[in-house]
């Protein structure tokens, strides 16, 4: 079977929950005996060496672009005047199109997979000069985001702009979503508001898988009994949970038990997390492995309050036996069951109250822990994923 897979960054290595399901479903299929052809953006933002790549994954073809993807005053006012959504026509290059239109003309392809909403700007140039089947697999429900970010913002101009950029996206998903032969849902939630929103194409849920033979090399790291915080700080949910943790949560757990530690790592982290960094609180910027930096801490904390589709970074920490403190959003879209699986904590009193939790009864900890990684491996296996994802192509042609 020949893939194209078509997507808006290079996920090698992957360094966010993003290219890591890219990345995890591309290496499942390859490993299945399917015939990989990566198409896709090599932005400034997520810049990669490709020749590298390349030679580290010889079974992979890959044909990339260097772009500059930048948010620019002048874009979004033309944008704002053309009416169209500036969060998808960003990602839309005349040079990228003509060697997508170039290859597809000649070559055929079986399947040609487009990954995320922000490509689907090349699906029209696909069904011209392809007869392959396609299908779209989203990683979030887009508008949703912009939606909640809107809400939350303060003052009228921006709240006002938000939620044009939030309408806009969801007239474009609504517009798309029933353009492919098939559609990928990374969770049974972001499903159900595609459905709700007038998908009727085929759908399954595809979430995304995990490398248990990963585990192997941390298995025999004993964590510090401390709390910590992994992700990209360059994904706005991220870095307003984070925010809203260390000045809301962190700052009144830390003066009431000033020898508890929390060390905060991820990619780009802001400055003034940075500076806020001392004896309790270790911020240690963007980590060469996050596997490693898990394994050596115990207690995750997941404060997120936008955002939809998988917390993907859960379900790595539940894999590597993490017990977890999160708020209901940050738990969507996963069948885990509070007080068993991990801890669930909506606003501060909650939160404050978990921690207090772990610190005083590692017994507890040790049980969510084990309970949550028992699930991973029920429910999260890579290969068992991209094995029903390969059928699902199969069953397209």
């Amino acid at each position: 079977m020949k893939v194209l897979f078509i997507a808006n960054k290079v996920p090698f290595p992957p360094k966010d929950g993003g290219s890591l399901a890219t990345y995890n479903l591309i290496k499942g299929l390859e490993a299945k005996g399917a015939e990989i052809t990566f198409f896709g953006l090599n932005t400034n933002k997520h810049h990669v060496d490709v020749k590298r790549v390349a030679k580290e994954n010889p079974a992979i073809r890959f044909i990339t672009y260097p772009v500059k993807l930048k948010v620019t005053p002048t874009g979004a006012f033309f944008s704002l005047l053309k009416g169209d959504s500036y969060n998808i026509s960003r990602f839309k290059f005349n040079q990228v199109d003509k060697g997508l239109s170039d290859l597809l003309q000649n070559e055929e392809f079986d399947i040609i997979h487009i990954e995320t909403l922000f490509m689907m700007p090349y699906f029209d140039t696909i069904k011209q000069y392809s007869k392959a089947k396609v299908v779209l697999r989203t990683q979030n429900v887009e508008h949703v985001i912009w939606d909640l970010m809107a809400q939350e913002a303060t003052g009228v101009l921006k709240k006002w702009y938000l939620k044009l950029l939030a309408t806009r996206l969801m007239e474009y998903e609504i517009q798309q979503f029933n353009k492919p032969d098939m559609m990928l849902a990374i969770s049974s939630e972001d499903a159900a508001l595609f459905r709700n929103l007038g998908c009727i194409i085929p759908m399954e849920v595809h979430p995304t898988g995990f490398d248990f033979d990963k585990l192997e090399t941390y298995k025999n790291i004993v964590p510090e009994r401390d709390f910590f915080h992994v992700g990209a700080m360059d994904w706005k949910p991220n870095a307003e949970g984070m925010s809203w943790f260390l000045t809301k949560v962190w700052s009144t757990f830390s003066a009431k038990y000033p020898e508890q530690k929390m060390h905060l790592a991820g990619r780009k982290m802001p400055a003034r997390f940075t500076e806020m960094g001392n004896d309790s609180l270790v911020v240690h910027g963007e980590v060469e492995s996050a596997y490693e930096f898990m394994a050596q801490h115990e207690v995750m904390v997941v404060p997120l309050f936008s955002g939809s589709g998988l917390r993907i970074k859960i379900i790595e920490a539940m894999a590597m036996g993490k017990c977890i403190i999160a708020t209901p959003l940050a738990a969507s879209g996963i069948d885990i069951k509070d007080d068993i699986h991990i801890l669930i904590a909506e606003g501060v009193v909650e939160f404050i109250k978990c921690m207090e939790t772990c610190k005083n009864n590692p017994d507890k900890v040790k049980r969510i822990a084990e309970k949550a990684q028992q699930f991973a491996i029920d429910n999260y296996d890579n290969r068992t994923l991209a094995n029903k994802v390969y059928q699902y192509y199969n069953n397209l042609l």
